[in-house]
């Protein structure tokens, strides 16, 4: 089969999103979820019932039942909720580990083996749900852990697992109670969180379900626009410069480069462009010249000294004839002319 390959002055657009959310007991995480675009629950923690907003779940009571969904299970949603990751993780360790005795150590964790078969399977695991056409969102708790005097948060995901979902996540948000009690969604980053903040947003307030029934929605629209924009800056930046290359080749001598490099000057250029002229002109042998502000011919390369090709001065004589040939070792304290001939 041909590859499918993307240029690179051609769009990536994105389509699906894995959005986390994790954060304390009690502090809305499922009844944010919920308010995603058309969400189906996949309910491994069993407690998706909490939820006031509660619509359509799946409850999932082993990994096996999760690598069985199809694309037909999804008609008519546009979010599967992955309720909560940590869960799903406990259960797909389970599953790796029944696969293989090796997967597991002696104390009943993934051995190494193991946590290797988890991250291939996690992974092609989220790609099918997101080939389903489906934003993903990922609910987690949170546990404090102690590092010296602070207060870290984390996910509460068995041993290294965790890392599986921080490394598949597009976007990251903690839920917390500010000081005035207000629930907040904040995807940024801190010394003491978890984050991942691509579209730069700012803390945002959760009312209630009622108020905002597509609060988590409406983020990830903004989360895939920002993302689609960047690659839209991409792509005009590519055009530009595969442009501006069809204009630089044609061009044959130092003057005209200089043409091209004061209209550069006038209009504010970007540093990509005008990079790529000094590109074209050095692989047509221009330089360009910063005293003379032009570009002139690249100065020939320096010539080696040529090698001594007179002949070699006569060897040293004892000024009687010809330089004797060197003397034979004497060994064993007899001379070479004393040696019994064989």
């Amino acid at each position: 089969m041909a590859l499918k390959i993307i240029r690179a002055y051609e769009p990536m657009l994105v389509e699906h999103i894995i959005t986390t959310i994790y954060g304390g007991p009690g502090r809305r995480k499922t009844t944010i979820a919920f308010t995603a675009d058309a969400p189906l629950c996949l309910d491994f923690d069993d407690g998706a019932y909490r939820a006031p907003n509660r619509t359509e779940v799946a409850q999932i009571p082993t990994w096996i039942d999760a690598v069985r969904m199809e694309a037909s299970d999804f008609a008519g949603y546009k979010t599967a909720i992955v309720d909560t990751g940590g869960k799903a993780l406990e259960k797909l360790a389970l599953h790796v580990m029944a696969e293989d005795p090796k997967n597991r150590t002696r104390g009943g964790a993934p051995s190494l083996q193991g946590f290797g078969e988890m991250k291939s399977a996690f992974a092609s695991w989220l790609s099918r749900l997101k080939s389903f056409g489906l934003d993903i969102v990922i609910v987690s708790h949170m546990v404090e852990e102690k590092k010296g005097d602070d207060v870290i948060e984390r996910l509460e995901v068995p041993g290294a697992s965790r890392a599986l979902i921080h490394q598949n996540s597009d976007a990251m948000g903690r839920v917390y109670l500010d000081d005035d009690a207000s629930t907040v969604l904040n995807f940024s980053p801190t010394a003491a969180a978890y984050g991942k903040n691509p579209a730069m947003l700012g803390p945002l307030v959760f009312r209630d379900h009622v108020k905002d029934p597509r609060f988590l929605a409406d983020i990830i629209g903004q989360i895939k626009t920002t993302l689609n924009a960047e690659n839209e800056t991409i792509r005009e930046m590519r055009e530009k410069l595969e442009a501006a290359r069809g204009v630089y080749e044609k061009l044959e001598t130092p003057e005209a480069f200089t043409e091209q490099a004061e209209n550069l000057a006038k209009i504010g250029a970007e540093t990509a462009i005008k990079s790529l002229l000094l590109q074209v002109a050095g692989a047509k042998g221009f330089t360009f010249d910063r005293e003379k502000k032009a570009f002139v011919a690249k100065p020939a390369p320096a010539q080696d000294a040529a090698p001594n090709t007179g002949s070699a001065p006569p060897p040293a004589t004892n000024g009687t004839g010809p330089a004797s040939a060197p003397r034979a070792s004497n060994r064993g304290g007899r001379s070479s002319g004393n040696r019994r001939q064989a």
